[in-house]
């Protein structure tokens, strides 16, 4: 964003000196036309004119001339610089729309990426990181819960598939994480959480494979006390 900011200043700043010396030049060439005319106006006086007068407009002349060939310089100077700090400035703002995209998608590849290779931290920081910057990011959700039940953190990974029903209600997630969710609650010996959830889940998603697997544990859980 500095760097962004320097262009855009130093672009403005030659703007700036660009317009004033184009000011300057242009008021030079009316200097050169009222001296021309002055001249033309004089041209049949000129019998009356002393030498030293005569070599005074020329001087004058020459003067202003010289001056407009270095101000004409400058300009030409000035006018390819801004153009190339105009091209800076384009390949340094690229459009919004699809550096989000593409970011987006890398930062969820790279995550997934690291989960499947175990590297689970790494997949806990990528995901997170794209939870923080897109909305619709259900997917993220359930495998950052992944990744604690992966490490063993309970707390953790159940609050991340509980942030699933919460926030993501429509999701085709929802199922499997109300699974994961009486998992985790059956492994950490809570069976009133566990209950809880599989309630939620046969009566909203009754003839879910999840369902099923889930009753099926809890009757074995039953059985063995």
């Amino acid at each position: 964003m500095r760097k962004t900011s320097n262009v855009l200043l130093v672009l403005v700043v030659f703007l700036f000196s660009g317009c004033a010396v184009h000011n300057s030049v242009q008021k030079t060439k009316k200097q050169i036309n009222d001296i021309d005319n002055s001249t033309k106006r004089i041209e049949g006086k000129v019998d009356s004119l002393s030498k030293e007068e005569i070599n005074a407009i020329s001087s004058t002349r020459a003067d202003i001339g010289t001056k407009l060939s270095e101000l004409g310089d400058r300009t030409e100077k000035i006018e390819n610089r801004i153009n190339e700090l105009q091209e800076l400035y384009k390949k340094k703002t690229p459009n919004v729309n699809d550096t989000t995209r593409k970011s987006s998608s890398e930062i969820y590849n790279i995550a997934y990426t690291d989960f499947t290779k175990g590297n689970y931290e790494l997949a806990i920081n990528g995901f997170r990181k794209f939870l923080s910057d897109f909305s619709d990011a259900d997917n993220a959700q359930y495998w950052l819960g992944e990744c604690y039940y992966a490490l063993e953190d309970y707390p953790s990974s159940l609050q991340a598939f509980k942030n699933i029903t919460l926030n993501y209600p429509f999701s085709k997630k929802v199922p499997v994480a109300l699974y994961k969710i009486i998992s985790i609650s059956k492994t950490t010996n809570d069976t009133l959480t566990a209950k809880e959830y599989l309630k939620k889940l046969t009566d909203i998603y009754p003839n879910s494979a999840e369902a099923k697997l889930a009753k099926e544990m809890l009757a074995d859980t039953t059985k063995k006390k």
